[in-house]
């Protein structure tokens, strides 16, 4: 679950939005509807802290080789939040590291086209 890697909690401030700065390179998010059946947004760039609380934020792999994948993101207070604390801004720039673990991955076959 993406919430216990993306749990910013900030003194006054109830919505957290994450931006998506680099996605992704072997895959994507996705937004699912709160029935976690069908696909709202593919390849988000912006979600907030209330769509990580409700899982509808997913990653899914591309099916490659890659065995890791990062998200770059900035998180901040949405509008309408009081979120400046002793005149500094709320934001929180860092990167969240995926491992995939490959599953049911056949083993490479390799055939020779040598003639006898």
């Amino acid at each position: 679950m993406l919430l216990e890697y993306l749990n910013v909690v900030k003194e006054n401030v109830s919505s957290i939005i994450f931006q998506v700065l680099d996605g992704p390179s072997h895959g994507w998010l996705d937004m699912y509807d709160i029935d976690h059946t069908t696909i709202e947004k593919r390849n988000v760039s912006q979600f907030a802290n209330t769509d990580l609380l409700k899982q509808k934020i997913t990653y899914t792999h591309d099916d490659s080789e890659s065995v890791s994948d990062s998200i770059y993101f900035i998180a901040y207070g949405a509008h309408g939040e009081n979120f400046q604390v002793r005149r500094v801004y709320f934001g929180y720039r860092s990167s969240l590291r995926i491992v995939a673990y490959l599953f049911d991955d056949p083993f490479p076959s390799f055939y020779s086209s040598s003639s006898n």
